[in-house]
């Protein structure tokens, strides 16, 4: 990947308009497959280009950052489950450039899906409130990593147990139409339909140009 990388500086695989137009972004900081920006003051790298993309299913996860105008290269790849791969980039960032850094928080995944399969969702959402309780600093407690476990479980067909970790996302993030919108997803998918239209309602209250929280709404709605 860093030979691939080191190769895309030159025009052996791609020409220079061709580059200019897989990098240039299009909407918001997106390009074709990219996320470009400069990287803001006070991060590791300020004031250069940082083309970066992550991804992940089932277990695994990717992060790729390109920090083009030192030709830096950072590359992640993950089979250990969930993992802040993001956090980590940044932190080998800091060190690249002589910054200080910081370790990622550990995720609460691999635990709270155990409890979850073992015992169900409400004892994992219980878990949860107990560790944020008493080690609000230890762990990751953020939206993302909530919304991961219930998509796991969701995907392993724990709908119940889904929707109870999801149902505390939206608890705990009582204004994001994110969280509202995979709660009303899995609930439909399990077939508590007003239930479902009641979280969906909710996703576009917060975001009212989601259209796939609109999309998502109508359907359940029809059924």
């Amino acid at each position: 990947m860093y030979l691939w990388d080191q190769a895309l500086y030159t025009d052996k695989l791609l020409s220079n308009e061709l580059k200019a137009k897989m990098w240039t972004p299009a909407l918001a900081n997106y390009a074709y497959g990219w996320g470009v920006a400069k990287i803001p003051e006070g991060k590791a790298g300020a004031g250069q280009t940082l083309i970066q993309h992550g991804g992940g299913i089932n277990g695994f996860n990717t992060h790729e950052a390109r920090y083009v105008d030192e030709k830096h290269l950072v590359v992640l790849l993950n089979n250990t489950g969930a993992t802040k791969l993001e956090q980590m980039t940044e932190g080998i960032a800091a060190i690249l450039y002589g910054k200080p850094y910081e370790l990622p928080k550990p995720s609460l995944t691999a635990q709270l899906m155990g409890i979850a399969t073992e015992k169900g969702g409400d004892a994992a959402a219980s878990e949860y409130r107990r560790l944020k309780k008493e080690s609000p600093d230890k762990y990751d407690f953020s939206e993302a990593g909530l919304q991961e476990i219930g998509i796991l479980l969701f995907q392993s067909q724990k709908l119940p147990e889904a929707a109870a970790l999801l149902r505390l996302n939206t608890e705990e993030h009582p204004k994001s139409s994110q969280a509202y919108f995979f709660l009303g997803y899995v609930l439909l998918q399990a077939g508590k339909k007003a239930d479902a239209v009641t979280a969906l309602g909710k996703a576009l209250e917060f975001d009212p140009k989601s259209d796939r929280a609109a999309g998502l709404l109508k359907t359940a709605k029809e059924k």
